[in-house]
């Protein structure tokens, strides 16, 4: 992902040797070249806790993290971002973004979002509100 008016480049990392990334460009296995202080590793715990998390009606917020768990609330997900607390595997503990799109009838809600299958996301992240 390019994000130009945030300066911001985001790939997939498969590592971290000699000073160099191992990153796939285009099918190919690339080499970046690694910068204090302007090339950053996360892994993805950290990136979802920095970024605002949108996600869908079919991937609706849960009160435990399990693709049975009980469904919170039934909101239009189209104007609410969340934020990560805690991340645990493939599932997400978030909290609605008050100081973004806010939240239904101006009260914060919490639960659980799974935001990846396997290397797949499923949620969108963005990276200014």
């Amino acid at each position: 992902s390019y994000y130009p008016d945030y300066y911001v480049v985001i790939m997939d990392c498969y590592g971290l040797s000699e000073d160099q990334y191992r990153v796939m460009i285009g099918g190919s296995e690339k080499y970046i070249e690694h910068k204090a202080g302007i090339t950053i590793y996360e892994d993805w715990a950290t990136h979802i806790k920095k970024s605002f998390i949108v996600t869908q009606a079919d991937n609706p917020l849960r009160e435990t993290p399990e693709i049975k768990g009980k469904i919170v609330g039934d909101y239009d997900y189209k104007h609410l971002s969340f934020y990560a607390i805690h991340v645990s595997g493939d599932w997400a503990q978030v909290v609605c973004d008050m100081d973004c799109e806010g939240c239904p009838h101006q009260k914060q809600i919490t639960g659980w979002l799974k935001w990846r299958e396997g290397n797949r996301l499923l949620v969108e992240l963005y990276y200014a509100c």
